[in-house]
């Protein structure tokens, strides 16, 4: 975890309706990845009702899908965890859970390893085998990020012209072994 985080900080993840809420935390993440020339949600994805992101976030939170991560009171980040994605995945088999439109606010740095652990947590409560994400591939930082959270590049898609790297982390065995003092703690573009 990031060092500029109090140790005694409670995390916690609740379920979400409060779709501006979560938007705004995509929008202020979205913001920051494009000062740091990453790529991910443009700018305004999240800002507007009739933008792209709104009406998915609203769909997320109608299907209990859409979640909050708070340190301690603070809204830290945005978390949609969908039960199918038959957009990049659409062979796959009923075994998983799928992380989309996660970001985490750079106050918070720090705090995205243990909202990926959370979805881990939340796919073994289901009794899903794993969690699924995909990731642009020419995002390289954003897709170390990921793998360093223990997920595998278990594929390639693409969305209209645009490629995308499959990953996915098992929820059964052991936890990750990869570098944890990464503070990227960004992450997208999981539309």
């Amino acid at each position: 975890m990031s060092s500029h985080l109090p140790a005694e900080s409670a995390f916690r993840v609740e379920p979400s309706e409060d779709v501006e809420l979560n938007a705004s935390i995509l929008e202020e993440v979205a913001a920051w990845v494009d000062s740091e020339g990453l790529r991910a949600w443009r700018p305004g994805w999240f800002a507007y009702p009739d933008g792209p992101g709104i009406p998915r976030l609203r769909r997320d939170a109608e299907s209990g899908s859409l979640y909050i991560a708070l340190l301690d009171a603070f809204p830290a980040a945005s978390i949609s965890l969908l039960d199918n994605d038959p957009m990049y995945w659409p062979d796959a088999a009923d075994d998983a859970l799928y992380l989309h439109r996660f970001a985490v606010r750079r106050a918070a740095a720090g705090i995205g390893r243990l909202a990926v652990e959370w979805t881990i947590e939340e796919s073994r409560r289901r009794g899903r085998a794993c969690v699924r994400l995909d990731c642009l591939a020419d995002s390289p930082r954003i897709c170390r990020y990921y793998e360093s959270c223990g997920f595998t590049r278990v594929g390639d898609a693409k969305l209209g012209d645009v490629p995308l790297f499959l990953y996915e982390r098992q929820a059964l065995g052991a936890p990750p072994s990869g570098d944890t003092s990464s503070e990227l703690d960004i992450v997208g573009p999981n539309l």
